[in-house]
């Protein structure tokens, strides 16, 4: 709504609460559930309906109450524009910190996958240990006595 595009609430009362959404009836394209599912046209989402204006009441007197509270106002407020030259720098430099983060990402997935092999690797060797001690000669001789010490336990 603060970037003046069309919303559509669609509030099940079940799911959602009552209260959760009521203070922004009066300002929302604000539907129940059904209410959508037999009349799809009332929102057409490839023509949606404009958000209603009354919130620009609420926002001229929230300005307000900052600008008393803190005696300040950027006068630019609502207005933030890039020429092209800035939009391309902030993308060059967006799309620079997502590959940093997606490089990053992958080397830490490589480093998890590899450390899954070398513990797989342990286990299938710990296996191959206890079967070994469990097909010993000393190991079978010994199962009385071990059966002996579980049972006074």
């Amino acid at each position: 709504m603060a970037f003046n595009t069309p919303v559509l609430v669609i509030n099940d009362e079940i799911i959602n609460g009552e209260r959760r959404f009521s203070s922004y009836k009066d300002l929302l394209n604000f539907y129940s559930l059904e209410e959508y599912m037999n009349n799809y046209t009332i929102f057409d989402v490839n023509n949606p309906p404009q958000n209603k204006k009354d919130y620009l009441k609420i926002r001229k007197e929230l300005i307000s109450t900052v600008k008393k509270f803190t005696g300040h106002i950027n006068p630019s407020y609502h207005s933030f524009k890039l020429d092209s030259f800035d939009f391309m720098k902030f993308n060059t430099v967006f799309l620079s910190k997502i590959n940093n983060s997606l490089n990053e990402t992958n080397q830490r997935v490589f480093n998890l996958e590899n450390r899954i092999k070398e513990l797989e690797a342990e286990n299938i060797n710990q296996k191959n240990i206890i079967n070994e001690m469990a097909s010993s000669n000393s190991w079978k001789l010994t199962k009385p006595l071990r059966n002996i010490m579980n049972f006074r336990k």
